[in-house]
């Protein structure tokens, strides 16, 4: 029996030089699962509200949303599987994370792929650079943190790493890591379900 899987490249827009994902997952996956495999291959913490756009259709959770609009399909994110709602390469999705700071990505279907035998997924295959800090102040603020960044002898830059708590690295991306929360996505989406 052949099983199928979908890869997929995330890319954070707006953003220069690019940051995004390649990853592969079941085509079973649901889109509530999916927002949980983003957080974890970018690095958010899952602290904001999020949606997955499609042309004029939006995905949601009712308990995240009180939204009326008739083109949002309130608690579909669970039932939605992504094989419903991308068929061919030419197809996209919209995710979107943190209303607030409006991180948008794209969610592009680079390949079905058939396969005899069971692949480990989700995997994240590769990517390039660290997300932005959560709450930095959307794009126009991670662009303003890059520039403080470059200025370590700065009051700015020690205010800065005083408010993150940490040294931010632009450039780096934890594959193994990510990998490994991935691997125990069900008890990474049951412990934010807690």
């Amino acid at each position: 029996m052949k099983v199928i899987y979908y890869q997929l490249k995330i890319v954070l827009d707006r953003i220069q030089p690019k940051i995004w994902r390649r990853i592969i997952i079941g085509e079973n996956t649901s889109l509530y699962e999916l927002h949980h495999i983003i957080q974890i291959s970018f690095g958010w913490s899952n602290y904001h509200l999020y949606l997955f756009k499609q042309n004029r259709i939006l995905w949601g959770n009712k308990s995240l949303w009180d939204d009326d609009d008739p083109a949002f399909e309130l608690n579909s994110d669970k039932k939605i599987k992504i094989k419903d709602i991308l068929q061919d390469k030419t197809q996209s999705l919209q995710y979107q994370y943190d209303m607030g700071d409006s991180w948008s990505h794209n969610i592009k279907l680079e390949k079905i792929i058939e396969k005899d035998n069971l692949i480990l997924v989700p995997v994240c295959l590769e990517g390039e650079r660290n997300c932005p800090p959560e709450d930095c102040g959307g794009v126009g603020g991670y662009y303003n943190l890059i520039e403080t960044l470059s200025r370590p002898n700065s009051r700015e830059y020690k205010e800065l790493v005083e408010w993150l708590g940490y040294l931010y690295d632009p450039e780096l991306i934890e594959l193994e890591q990510i990998n490994h929360t991935l691997k125990n996505l069900k008890k990474y989406i049951k412990e934010y379900e807690e």
